[in-house]
């Protein structure tokens, strides 16, 4: 094969695993596993009246997948950079997809429970180690996280998934949902192999990434107090309800094809950028299912379908979020996709031991969920506010410099941060108003040599090899 058709392949290759919307499949992929375990196999409400081995068991993969990513995050630091290797790929993947094989084949009536523990915690934490490894892979593409890009992967995928695995006799469906990670594994071999000389966005000086400090843990709350929130809801609703059987998988189709369409109205409308009012607008279908249930239960079937769906898109838009940021230079890939992982799990984790709690002690939830959910309106309502006001800071956050002032605030941050001398800092303030070399010795009365000379030393300070460079990062530009 000559040199010509090579390329071709391998631009073909390159396309197939890593273009602009299937590089998310293998994210994707992970959130379907889970999806699919949790509404299909076994049930969230039907898990409360299983074994306390078994809710247990659950409970830790949840936690694990809580903890893993904060326990990454505390090690690496605040610029850590997550190992990414063909052997940490595969180990983490296979021992997933073992993991989750083995955990329906396990007798839940067995005197020792440490077995299922065992499996709970390595499917918590490998699942974990694949997600953070996407994230840094993502982040190392510059993936911008376009919903049109993201949403129709994802809600397709979760789409199919879902009816395959609800469909399936029993065995196959084991080794279909055992298959996710393996091959989200493959997908991201394939896609480390194809494109190996990749780096993420670089991280904005502390001083600059202060001002997201609020935003960030925002979305975190509000994505775990919804989570807890509709967890609640779908684990307690089929409890209280007459009804024999739920039908989850149609609630998670329902929510995939609402992803589908909003995806579909995003490209229909034509709109670009950064849009992420819907994220605050997510949570009165919470809200709306809460008081819902309060006074109609007799709507059950609604209800239900309403809190489940409101999950699948809440985990995806703050996914989504993390996601910018990164490519923006706020967060490290490693804390943005330790934050989408654990503020939602941690919600989750929260609602199946009140759930458990209201299903081993029916007296105490007639008494305490109304006034549980009549709080959580309360407090869902108020963070839905807090949310909208926080909306404009996040468009803020992630738009160029607009004006002269901003710049300089930028500038004086990365002097600070990289310990540029004031000269250093005058010529980088120059640089990013669009000064060349020549001008900024005009405009400094200083010979173009030490303007060069300087310019060599602030490259060598911040890591940057080239006036470009250093420009998008003044101006916060992920594109260029």
């Amino acid at each position: 094969m000559d040199a010509g058709a090579s390329t071709t392949t391998n631009t073909v290759s390159y396309g197939i695993v890593a273009g602009a919307r299937m590089r998310y499949v293998g994210l994707a992929l992970l959130l379907c596993w889970t999806y699919s375990v949790w509404f299909v196999t076994s049930p969230v409400s039907s898990l409360l009246q299983a074994s306390d081995t078994l809710v247990l068991s659950r409970l830790t993969t949840t936690l694990t997948s809580v903890v893993v990513p904060l326990l990454f995050v505390w090690r690496l630091g605040r610029a850590g950079r997550m190992p990414i290797s063909p052997a940490l790929i595969w180990t983490s993947a296979v021992l997933a997809a073992a993991a989750s094989l083995v955990s329906p084949l396990l007798d839940r009536a067995m005197p020792n429970p440490w077995p299922f523990f065992a499996v709970s915690l390595t499917t918590g934490t490998f699942s974990a180690v694949l997600w953070l490894m996407w994230g840094q892979r993502l982040a190392d593409q510059s993936a911008t996280f376009a919903i049109e890009h993201l949403a129709p992967v994802y809600g397709g995928l979760l789409l199919v998934t879902v009816l395959v695995t609800a469909t399936l006799p029993t065995l196959p469906r084991s080794l279909v949902i055992a298959a996710y990670p393996l091959i989200s594994g493959l997908l991201l071999h394939l896609n480390l192999r194809l494109q190996t000389q990749a780096k993420a966005p670089r991280l904005l000086p502390r001083a600059t990434t202060d001002g997201a400090r609020r935003p960030i843990l925002t979305a975190a709350v509000v994505s775990s107090v919804a989570a807890f929130t509709c967890f609640l809801l779908v684990m307690m609703i089929p409890l209280t309800s007459p009804r024999d059987v739920y039908p989850f998988a149609w609630g998670v189709t329902l929510g995939a094809l609402l992803i589908l369409a909003y995806a579909g109205l995003r490209v229909w409308s034509k709109r670009r950028g950064y849009n992420f009012s819907s994220f605050a607008w997510l949570l009165l279908p919470a809200v709306a299912a809460c008081a819902v249930y309060l006074a109609t239960p007799q709507f059950d079937l609604a209800e239900f379908f309403l809190a489940l769906a409101t999950c699948l898109l809440l985990e995806l838009l703050l996914v989504r979020l993390m996601g910018v940021l990164t490519l923006h230079g706020y967060l490290s890939p490693v804390v943005a996709f330790a934050i989408s992982r654990s503020a939602f799990r941690f919600g989750v984790a929260m609602a199946i031991v009140v759930g458990l709690v209201f299903a081993r002690m029916p007296e105490v939830a007639a008494a305490a969920l109304a006034p549980t959910l009549v709080v959580l309106i309360v407090v869902l309502s108020g963070l839905g506010m807090t949310m909208v006001r926080q909306e404009f800071a996040i468009q803020v956050i992630t738009t160029s410099p607009q004006d002269a002032n901003e710049l300089d605030a930028m500038v004086d941050s990365v002097a600070q941060e990289f310990q540029l001398s004031e000269r250093e800092r005058e010529i980088v303030a120059l640089v990013g108003r669009g000064y060349s070399a020549t001008a900024v010795a005009d405009k400094l009365v200083i010979s173009p040599h030490t303007v060069n000379t300087h310019v060599q030393h602030i490259y060598a300070k911040l890591g940057i090899h080239k006036r470009s460079e250093l420009i998008s990062y003044l101006h916060r530009d992920s594109n260029a």
